[in-house]
């Protein structure tokens, strides 16, 4: 399954991007790990992840989890990412990917 993500401006806050997997027992999301890690190209290095191990995305019900309203402070740029998780019986399934336009901004305050 493909989604880009709405762009976000660079620095500011992006709101939660909420994914709700089918209601099927192979798919239920208790004691799972999600993980999702954006690259400038699928062969580049790790430009940063997200997980359920670091807080940035969290599962909400068995078959619903979510990226998290966070602050985006990655470079300008597209970026590619897939998101991988891995079930309590240690199966691994690659659920979406698509990619992630981080844009510029002109007021720029600490």
């Amino acid at each position: 399954m493909n989604y880009n993500f709405d762009p976000a401006l660079k620095g500011n806050t992006y709101d939660a991007v909420i994914f709700t997997l089918p209601s099927e027992t192979d798919m239920d999301l208790t004691g799972a790990s999600i993980y999702m890690q954006l690259r400038k190209s699928f062969i580049d290095v790790v430009v940063c992840e997200y997980s359920t191990v670091n807080g940035k995305l969290a599962i909400i019900s068995p078959y619903v989890f979510s990226f998290l309203d966070q602050i985006v402070n990655l470079e300008v740029g597209t970026y590619q990412y897939d998101i991988l998780i891995i079930f309590a019986d240690g199966r691994r399934e690659t659920y979406i990917g698509g990619q992630w336009v981080i844009n510029p901004v002109n007021t720029q305050k600490p």
